[in-house]
């Protein structure tokens, strides 16, 4: 994410500026629940209902809802396919996660695939310099259910677009496609901008979804004096890559 101001802000002004925003979109929020999910952008959720069914329909899986989540592997498994701080340079830390269920532009990918559960089961981390201007980086790993790998980005890309030009909290929320090298066996990378029309401030943050199989690897970033695009592109390829070798592409069998 990347604030921009007409000019730089004191570093008291821009902590509290940065930290609210971020706090509002930051990855452990953003993506509670695996994450994506239909449920702050204007009439998404009537639409997301019938793109729901389109996709159950067309599934080549028979597992489905409750017990298709339930079979997937847990928080402690999936937690061996994410990146650890000896992943990322000396003066970094490790963010601790919050308890927010905010998940980034109201989406969520159970809702995307018609599956009959709150959440799916997934492991998260967040490492920064800063944790209020980063840069910094949020990744969250996590199962789909057995063939619905494919389901997801197409879902996806219609929501991020049903997004853009929304409201969130009072502040402006545009969505624009980002320019970013393809990962796993497919991905979808974006900009994120909230901007706050009073004080006319704006915060973006570059995310990737990527997926390999029916494994999700998303991985976002922020860097308020910098390029959050640099951040991503040093950390989403290798959170694809050793996501992949840790955990494979499918879900073991129950």
């Amino acid at each position: 994410m990347s604030i921009s101001w007409s000019r730089r802000p004191s570093n008291r002004a821009a902590q509290h500026t940065s930290g609210y925003l971020w706090r509002l979109v930051r990855f452990a929020a953003a993506l509670a629940t695996l994450v994506v999910g239909l449920t702050s952008c204007g009439d998404a959720s009537e639409t997301a209902q019938s793109d729901a069914a389109a996709d159950e329909s067309s599934s080549t899986s028979s597992a489905s809802g409750e017990d298709a989540v339930s079979s997937l592997p847990g928080e402690d498994e999936l937690a061996a396919g994410l990146l650890t701080i000896d992943d990322v340079p000396i003066g970094w830390a490790e963010v601790p996660q919050d308890d927010s269920d905010d998940p980034l532009c109201g989406i969520r990918i159970t809702e995307l695939l018609g599956l009959d559960a709150d959440s799916l089961p997934s492991a998260t981390v967040e490492y920064a310099e800063d944790p209020d201007t980063g840069p910094a980086f949020g990744e969250r790993v996590g199962f789909v259910p057995a063939g619905r790998g494919g389901d997801v980005l197409p879902a996806l890309d219609e929501a991020m677009d049903r997004c853009d030009g929304e409201a969130d909290d009072g502040l402006d929320v545009t969505v624009s496609d980002l320019s970013f090298p393809s990962l796993g066996d497919d991905s979808a990378a974006y900009r994120i901008t909230y901007s706050d029309p009073d004080s006319e401030q704006s915060v973006h943050f570059d995310v990737v979804y990527a997926m390999s199989g029916d494994l999700a690897t998303i991985v976002s970033a922020l860097d308020v004096y910098g390029d959050p695009t640099d951040t991503l592109a040093t950390y989403a390829p290798k959170a694809v890559r050793h996501a992949v070798r840790t955990l494979g592409t499918t879900p073991p069998p129950s």
